[in-house]
């Protein structure tokens, strides 16, 4: 706390402190933590996929799901958020909602990127079937 008290913009530090707050059960610090990384670079795929296992481990995966829905609704063709998007359907035990939303992302979005990542988890639901 001191260091981010020094230095409250810097993402080395809120990050040890996400691990601190989530280690002594206290979630929601370490959802402020986390979203201040966010909201610092809206880009940063590894602080939304932070901010999103907090939401889940606080049984909130609508926030989970929100957080890159937002981001799909700017930047359409980002093939990783669907993944993950899809990845939280499954952990809801929703396979057939996920490999919708993964199937429809690559028929409507002919540029998407990181298609190798849908593709791996198109298979995951394939093999668990």
């Amino acid at each position: 706390q001191q260091a981010h008290n020094l230095a409250p913009r810097d993402t080395e530090t809120l990050n040890a402190l996400i691990r601190a707050y989530e280690a002594n059960g206290n979630l929601d610090a370490a959802l402020d933590s986390a979203a201040q990384i966010l909201d610092q670079n809206f880009h940063d795929q590894a602080a939304r996929g932070r901010l999103a296992q907090l939401w889940l481990k606080k049984n909130q995966p609508n926030r989970a799901i929100g957080l890159y829905v937002t981001y799909l609704n700017s930047f359409p063709n980002v093939g990783s958020c669907y993944a993950q998007i899809a990845r939280i359907h499954l952990q809801l035990g929703n396979k057939a909602r996920a490999e919708r939303i993964l199937r429809n992302a690559l028929d409507e979005n002919p540029a998407i990127e990181d298609k190798e990542e849908i593709q791996a988890v198109l298979k995951e639901i394939e093999t668990s079937k």
